[in-house]
């Protein structure tokens, strides 16, 4: 597990110290989970879970992270993130339903 906290925390662009201070520990514990020296308890990786937005399976590795279609490019993906962040949330819903919809389509 301790890479994908590493992974995370990462891409979260999220010192350590800040990490700790968010889950109100000290900065060598949870450099002790990030070193696989210690585990956390089932609370702080729900915690952990809720920082980086994604599920505790994710972070054990359990489910393959969510991504952006892998054919985007980095730009691509950045622009298509910046559009969704300027709708409203009812344009929001439409799109929702409409990935869904696009998703499920046979």
């Amino acid at each position: 597990m301790n890479l994908n906290l590493l992974k995370y925390r990462k891409m979260s662009k999220i010192s350590q110290q800040e990490l700790a201070r968010l889950l109100k520990i000290p900065q060598t514990t949870y450099s002790s989970y990030e070193t696989n020296k210690v585990e956390p308890d089932l609370q702080t990786l729900v915690n952990l879970a809720k920082i980086f937005n994604v599920s505790v399976d994710e972070l054990l590795g359990v489910d393959k992270p969510k991504t952006i279609n892998e054919s985007l490019t980095n730009e691509e993906s950045e622009i298509l993130i910046n559009n969704l962040s300027k709708l409203n949330k009812e344009n929001l819903v439409k799109v929702s339903g409409y990935i869904d919809a696009l998703l499920n389509k046979n």
